[in-house]
């Protein structure tokens, strides 16, 4: 059996700023969800648990109104503030080193990067607190951020980044090529262990401390 429905909201929902499901008649309803419902949706990625989407299915059967909800607070992400973003910035500065001496310390690089863009589109925008809406629109692109920031194209980073090739094991070996990645991926390359070979883990690293001291002129 399906769970009950409760118009008021479901507690077992990853977001709780508006109502899950509400019940307008035995053959409609009106599901709130931050974006479009489809077959193949999946209930982490439009915020609901499993219990309400189990009623949701069960009810689909009948009819759906969708109401797509436009507050960016509801998107099932945590927000922080730009007071927040600064001290993270610093902080992971400071633990990446100077240079930094492995990719470990270049991922901390990064992100201390990612968070003093994040914090300088906020001060630029006026606001203080980093919503869904904003956090995806930079995502992890580093591009992206210096372009809405307009930092200029000298501090971009390359647009694509190469690794070395990988081979299946025997006995039907085959080679698996990992070259021309997007620029959004850095911190995956990095977090995985991963080495470039063009740009070189170095090359990226002397760009993202340039960037770096950009974001201190800034914030």
């Amino acid at each position: 059996m399906p769970a009950p429905i409760n118009s008021i909201g479901c507690v077992n929902c990853f977001f709780v700023h508006a109502t899950c499901v509400d019940v307008v008649s035995q053959s409609t309803l009106v599901v709130h969800i931050p974006g479009i419902l489809t077959a193949t949706s999946k209930p982490e990625t439009i915020g609901v648990s499993n219990e309400c989407w189990q009623a949701i299915l069960h009810h689909k059967q009948k009819r759906i109104t969708l109401s797509l909800a436009k507050d960016p607070l509801i998107m099932g992400k945590i927000l922080f503030s730009i007071r927040e973003l600064t001290k993270a910035w610093k902080e992971a500065r400071v633990a990446a080193g100077s240079p930094p001496k492995s990719n470990a310390h270049r991922l901390l690089l990064f992100y201390s990067v990612e968070c003093g863009l994040k914090a300088a589109h906020l001060k630029r925008s006026n606001k203080t607190i980093l919503d869904a809406e904003t956090a995806d629109q930079i995502g992890h692109d580093i591009n992206k951020a210096l372009d809405l920031l307009r930092a200029g194209a000298e501090l971009k980073l390359p647009l694509t980044l190469d690794l070395n090739s990988l081979s299946t094991p025997p006995p039907n070996p085959k080679a698996i090529l990992r070259a021309n990645n997007r620029v959004d991926t850095l911190n995956q390359i990095w977090r995985y262990g991963g080495t470039l070979t063009a740009p070189t883990d170095a090359d990226i690293a002397l760009k993202l401390v340039a960037i770096n001291n950009w974001i201190e002129r800034e914030i």
